[in-house]
């Protein structure tokens, strides 16, 4: 089994007959800030890919176990903005809008 993307680390842990996805993110250190935790599939050493989240409400779906061979792939988030581009935004903002009022009032 193979676990790569938004782990704290990329892992090719020995397979283990019961063991689901998010049990082999825990034995890759689990998800870093960026992981897109909606979007993790995995990719079945046939080739096909299995997409969708477990539901803890009703317990574990049959194609959560994972088999040997099988890839599971952690993707980032790209919807997140960082804090400091968005404060940067923000700030950029603030400062045109105050030189606009500056320069409005100087007409006066």
């Amino acid at each position: 089994v193979t676990v790569i993307g938004e782990t704290q680390q990329n892992t090719s842990p020995l397979s283990q007959t019961g063991l689901t996805r998010d049990d082999y993110i825990e034995m890759s250190g689990g998800l870093t800030r960026r992981a897109d935790k909606k979007l993790i599939y995995v990719v079945r050493a046939s080739g096909a890919v299995v997409v969708g989240n477990r539901s803890r409400w009703f317990g574990r779906r049959s194609n959560d176990e994972i088999r040997p061979g099988d890839t599971v792939v952690v993707p980032l988030d790209t919807d997140r903005i960082r804090p400091l581009t968005f404060w940067t935004n923000v700030t950029q903002i603030l400062y045109q809008g105050a030189i606009a009022v500056a320069a409005v009032n100087s007409f006066n």
